[in-house]
């Protein structure tokens, strides 16, 4: 069991300076448009130093430009009920099955700020990326370069207006708004990694998809979700929800979503509210064990993409290709990281049709529970009917699931790779992600009026269970 000790206040200050599927994911209800549902769940605690891309192999280090294998980035005894992942999004990613879809390519730069905001240190020293380069926020920072250039043409400081004034003179010169839309395209999104047990479909009030095994899922909330969490944190009187080992019960947390005001092609209005009332319940001690089973949640290394700086500029250069109608010019050499001799590069500029694909690592096994009774499948809505990659499934012996009284899953062993492990970096089985929760990407204008562009692996620590929360934890790697 891993106490939380997560630096919710540093975090929430940090960000004050600076302004800052189907398988193993969680879906809330509604699926659709048009209706508001309560959901059920667990929320625990997780310990990241668990996660593979924080145990990086000697190969992935040098591949990546990582301070280092072995653990890294976090402390061993960190307990969070939620991790950020600073992310662009990729429309076109080829996976390694070939199929090409949605995918969300971890920025270095944005991820190095957000670890030093958690953990900082007097000489500054990286967390996780030794030099970082992102070809994604090069690309945003040239187009709002070229976006500041229009206001300066026009004679007009766009600060001196009021943000209304701006909006207009933004939506009337052509130039202003394709110059925001596509460096929108390539602004960093923070994706929020929560891990959920559905106790609704435990009760039986919700019925488990075909196939479907009862365990931990993956959720990538909304921001409305994170802050919610974070405010029962950090009020007077902190609402412990992750305290799943407790005799009074399992803390059960309702996740409100309303997409009343959405449409079946529009899904951007949805809401979120996160409502704690006191509600608990008690599990047996099989169940409380598995709640309480790090091993048993699902890594979300395996949804996320970590590239080289050559991958990026490959997709960063279609991407502004295919919607800008030109062809981009490489990036200059001196961005670009040293590359290992071990490692082969990719050219900066490959050719579209041959697109880097990320290669997968083997997955941690998911947790497995006792054969659903047959369910009708859900209708697919969108890209979320498609499922990832499954692991192996485990041996079974357990009864059939009822409602109450089903056997918890069955969890494979922790199988995170020591330093010297298989050469291959984690990678993201395909996963369609929704779109993100900012702004939505304004309408392209014509291209003509835009200006040319120029262009050492640790066991993992059981922390001290007496621990009051937010109490620092003893381990072997403190920072």
């Amino acid at each position: 069991m891993v106490e939380f000790n997560y630096p919710s206040q540093r975090e929430k200050d940090s960000e004050e300076k600076t302004g800052s599927s189907r398988g193993m994911l969680y879906k809330p209800l509604p699926a659709k448009a048009g209706s508001t549902e309560n959901n059920g769940v667990i929320i625990p605690l997780v310990a990241p130093a668990r996660w593979k891309m924080f145990n990086p192999t000697v190969e992935m280090a040098q591949k990546h430009g990582l301070v280092g294998s072995g653990l890294i980035g976090v402390p061993a005894d960190l307990g969070t009920p939620y991790m950020k992942f600073p992310t662009h999004t990729v429309a076109q990613f080829q996976y390694p099955s070939g199929r090409t879809g949605m995918a969300n390519i971890i920025c270095p730069l944005e991820m190095n700020k957000y670890l030093d905001s958690l953990y900082p240190t007097s000489d500054g020293a990286p967390k996780m990326f030794a030099s970082p380069h992102c070809a994604f926020c090069e690309q945003e920072r040239m187009y709002w370069d070229q976006h500041d250039a229009r206001w300066n043409e026009m004679g007009i400081d766009k600060w001196d207006l009021t943000p209304e004034s701006r909006r207009e003179y933004v939506e009337r010169d052509q130039v202003l708004k394709q110059t925001r839309s596509s460096a929108y395209k390539f602004r960093a999104f923070d994706k929020i990694a929560i891990q959920v047990f559905d106790h609704d479909k435990f009760m039986g009030k919700r019925p488990l998809e075909e196939g479907e095994q009862l365990g931990f899922r993956l959720w990538f909330a909304p921001k409305a979700v994170f802050n919610k969490l974070r405010n029962f944190i950090l009020q007077d009187e902190q609402v412990v929800f992750w305290d799943v080992d407790n005799s009074a019960g399992v803390p059960i947390i309702t996740i409100v979503k309303d997409t009343e005001n959405c449409t079946p092609s529009d899904m951007m209005r949805t809401k979120y509210d996160i409502i704690y009332t006191g509600n608990r319940h008690v599990y047996e001690p099989t169940w409380v064990q598995y709640l309480s089973n790090l091993d048993a949640m699902v890594d979300p290394t395996d949804y996320l993409q970590m590239l080289t700086y050559e991958e990026q500029r490959f997709y960063v250069d279609a991407t502004s290709a295919s919607s800008n109608n030109f062809t981009p010019a490489p990036a200059p050499a001196a961005n670009v990281p040293t590359a290992t001799p071990e490692v082969p590069q990719v050219p900066a500029t490959p050719p579209i049709a041959s697109p880097p694909v990320a290669t997968p690592e083997t997955s941690v096994a998911p947790p497995q529970a006792a054969p659903a009774p047959p369910q009708a499948p859900e209708t697919p809505q969108g890209p979320s009917a498609v499922a990832p990659p499954q692991a192996s499934p485990l041996p079974q012996g357990a009864p059939a699931p009822v409602a109450g009284t089903v056997a918890p899953p069955q969890v494979a062993p922790p199988q995170v790779a020591p330093p010297q492990a298989a050469p291959a970096p984690p990678q993201a089985p395909e996963t369609p992600q929704g779109p993100p929760q900012a702004e939505p990407p304004i309408p392209q204008l014509p291209q003509q009026n835009v200006p040319p562009v120029t262009a050492s692996a640790s066991p993992p620590v059981t922390p001290n269970r007496n621990a009051p929360p937010g109490a620092p934890v003893s381990g072997p790697h403190k920072w």
